[in-house]
């Protein structure tokens, strides 16, 4: 299985967002996509911010879900793919138009922008509905990518007790970690992060890895010792 593939699998984690909205549509009641989102808001676990920017970012709220699709960006691909599906409701863990905040000042054309039309009018043409699940989704306890990262690295087994970001790994060593057949997805994923944040140069040289944190997608404080603080979010 390619380290894309695997990757991919971190959205199992998202997927259980879905199951919040199952018994309405078993007995084949529409909840609004507003009403879908309120039951993750009561679920979710933490305590909800009205400043996050976990909000609907394109359509009309109040539209009956006829489906829902989970991802970890609303790509114009996967819009689509839901379209063709029935899935009108599309939960998306990261920003749908360019940047975090989903606003278009830094586009030279701003909402003029062709390709920020063109994905509006999709959305619009087909009737869909956009909600953001972002900041809440880290603040879960453990965190929920973190979590998906987890079991699709496998890594459950190496997880520090005292801090879900940092993990215990069997000793093996990197020399040309981008060799087809020579290192291990898991391997390469380490290899990339610890990469990016080692004070050594790694590509240069052979480094035998026993320990490392998994940062997903967010640049996380480390102390001297390596450590990420256990309750740090994004």
């Amino acid at each position: 299985m390619s380290i894309v593939t695997r990757i991919r699998s971190t959205i199992v984690a998202l997927t259980a967002i879905a199951v919040l909205a199952s018994t309405a549509f078993a007995r084949d009641e529409r909840l609004t996509a507003r009403e879908v989102v309120a039951r993750i808001q009561q679920q979710v676990g933490v305590p909800w911010q009205s400043d996050a920017v976990d909000t609907f970012k394109a359509g009309n709220p109040d539209t009956p879900v006829t489906g829902i699709a989970v991802t970890m960006m609303a790509t114009l691909d996967v819009l689509q793919r839901a379209a063709a599906a029935g899935n009108n409701l599309i939960i998306t863990h990261e920003p749908t138009f360019f940047d975090h905040l989903d606003i278009s000042d830094q586009l030279p054309e701003k909402d003029s922008d062709p390709v920020l039309v063109e994905k509006r009018q999709f959305i619009e043409k087909h009737g869909l509905v956009v909600w953001r699940f972002h900041d809440h989704w880290h603040a879960r306890t453990p965190d929920g990518i973190e979590a998906g990262m987890v079991h699709a690295l496998g890594w459950k087994k190496f997880q520090d007790a005292q801090n879900q970001y940092l993990f215990n790994l069997p000793e093996f060593s990197l020399e040309k970690p981008w060799a087809p057949g020579k290192t291990s997805a898991s391997a390469r994923v380490t290899y990339w992060a610890v990469a990016h944040e080692a004070p050594w140069p790694l590509a240069e040289a052979s480094v035998t890895i026993v320990r490392t944190s998994l940062i997903d997608g967010v640049r996380r404080p480390v102390n001297e010792e390596g450590r990420l603080p256990a309750q740090s979010a994004p």
